[in-house]
């Protein structure tokens, strides 16, 4: 992930194009949409690219660089901010996980910023979720923990642009959150100032396998069968997703009622004067369970299936249109039973992590290389069935690791060579930098005839031809870079532009990219 470090008037030069004459150091994060300037001398920025400057003072905070920037990555951090007195400031971006259509905060209405509030209140992990007073305006965040009978506080700002949230976090140790903390936060949110949103392209959501529905038995009350005397048992259900079951009824009062199960003793009571009784039985789990009531005198029968509840796991993000992505990172957020334990298992993810008392969780997936990763989920809680879902996510390239690639595939290939044997460079990538001397059209496509041999006398030779299917389409008489493959073909090209000045056969090629046009 690219990162510029420059002066504040440098980076106006290049990003607003104001002019530029200030001091203060201004990190810039252009494909996050943010920058930072630097609100005080004394203070430390720490981000992805520039923490080997800052290694001394990484092993005086008692970690190493490695382990630094391994954690920035698993929790999407940008960078953080240190100031003088120390307590780490960081500055997160995601997707914006309920949808809100683009909006920046300001932009929401006050039932919108409601709803916002109250989806924060319903993952239960906060203690406190309110809007905080001030521009820009933002939620404030605050949960609580025990570590090592030590309290540790987190206090969190979240505000809402280019369809992602900014989350700035501090984590408070042994105390409570101060005006010292909430200054130091919105001194942090004075220094961000957001571009405006970039057009970017949505990606096609992959379609991804829906798993066939699980047919659930059909449940029904299910009545005693008396065997002999005065004994009466309310209806059950016949199938008992606990492994106990409370079985009441009626016989003689005061009577001494036993219960078996599957012929072992479950259980014993005295009925009241009235006769009324209650028994708590456990059950054999899974399985059927042939339960007798007696007493010396009467005796009546159930038969029940004990199943186990699934651990059902429902995922909350990434909805579905935000499935194909093109981060290196993605945040997976669902629900299931309170306190189990959820398993991510792929090609090359193996995980899991805890959900919480309210049975919420989260995990952030990283994905270093593009590709599509299916990724197996079971949630597991002793005294449940597992359940497992699939997620299919795939991560897509951004056109800088398109370039990027296409970059380190191409290969050299000489003019000559390239003209002699066409077809031995089909879908080969190669790259030429060339003049714009015509164009013509190749099924339905803007074809350009770029001369790429430009000898001394400054007389521009070497035709071929370069159907575009970019962007980008420079003039007649620009100079650019054609990122190219070749189509494996020839068509003839006038001797104006051939080393001979005889009409001959050219190579016809294909351009992905059109870069650096003058």
């Amino acid at each position: 992930m690219k990162r510029f470090k420059i002066q504040l008037g440098f980076a106006l030069m290049l990003f607003l194009f104001l002019p530029a004459l200030v001091s203060a150091t201004t990190y810039v994060f252009p494909y996050e949409g943010f920058r930072y300037t630097v609100q005080s001398e004394t203070e430390t920025v720490l981000t992805q690219t520039n923490l080997s400057e800052h290694e001394t003072f990484i092993k005086g905070l008692g970690t190493d660089v490695e382990a630094v920037l391994a954690n920035y990555i698993a929790n999407g951090i940008i960078m953080e901010v240190i100031p003088e007195d120390g307590g780490q400031i960081a500055v997160s971006v995601m997707n914006d996980p309920y949808l809100n259509a683009g909006k920046a905060f300001d932009e929401l209405t006050d039932e919108e910023k409601k709803e916002l509030i109250e989806r924060f209140e319903e993952s239960g992990l906060y203690e406190s979720c309110e809007l905080r007073d001030g521009q820009p305006g933002a939620i404030r965040l605050v949960s609580s923990a025990m570590y090592a009978s030590m309290p540790v506080y987190s206090l969190r700002y979240v505000t809402l642009a280019h369809d992602r949230f900014y989350t700035l976090s501090r984590t408070i140790v042994g105390r409570e959150i101060s005006g010292e903390d909430e200054l130091a936060l919105q001194g942090v949110l004075a220094g961000i100032q957001m571009f405006e949103p970039r057009i970017k392209a949505t990606p096609e959501p992959t379609p991804e396998p829906t798993p066939a529905p699980t047919a659930e038995p059909e449940n029904h009350p299910v009545e005693a069968e008396k065997v002999k005397g005065n004994m009466a048992l309310d209806p059950v259900d016949a199938i008992i997703y606990e492994d106990t079951l409370t079985v009441t009824g009626k016989t003689d009062a005061g009577a001494d009622v036993r219960a078996a199960c599957n012929r072992e003793p479950a259980g014993q009571t005295v009925a009241d004067s009235d006769g009324a009784f209650s028994l708590r039985i456990r059950l054999n789990v899974p399985g059927e369970n042939h339960l007798v009531i007696e007493t010396d005198e009467a005796s009546a029968e159930l038969r029940v299936t004990a199943e186990l509840k699934p651990a059902k796991v429902t995922i909350i993000e990434p909805e579905p249109a935000e499935r194909s992505f093109t981060r290196e990172n993605i945040l997976v957020r669902g629900t299931t039973v309170p306190n189990a334990i959820v398993y991510f298992n792929s090609e090359l993810i193996n995980t899991n992590v805890m959900a919480n008392r309210n049975g919420a969780f989260s995990i952030r997936l990283a994905f270093p290389r593009a590709g599509k990763q299916t990724i197996r989920i079971r949630s597991h809680l002793k005294g449940y069935s597992d359940d497992n879902q699939i997620l299919v996510l795939e991560r897509v390239m951004t056109e800088r690791e398109r370039l990027a690639e296409f970059k380190t595939n191409a290969v050299q290939v000489d003019y000559s060579t390239l003209k002699a044997q066409p077809q031995n460079y089909a879908d080969v990538p190669f790259i030429y930098r060339g003049k714009v001397m015509e164009y013509t059209d190749y099924n339905g496509k803007p074809c350009a005839l770029v001369c790429v041999g430009n000898p001394a006398t400054g007389l521009w030779l070497n035709p071929l031809y370069i159907v575009l299917d970019t962007e980008e389409i420079p003039e007649t008489g620009k100079v650019a870079t054609f990122y190219l493959q070749g189509e494996g073909i020839t068509l003839p090209a006038s001797g104006s532009y051939t080393e001979s000045g005889a009409e001959e056969e050219v190579p016809v090629t294909r351009a992905l990219y059109v870069m650096d046009i003058r």
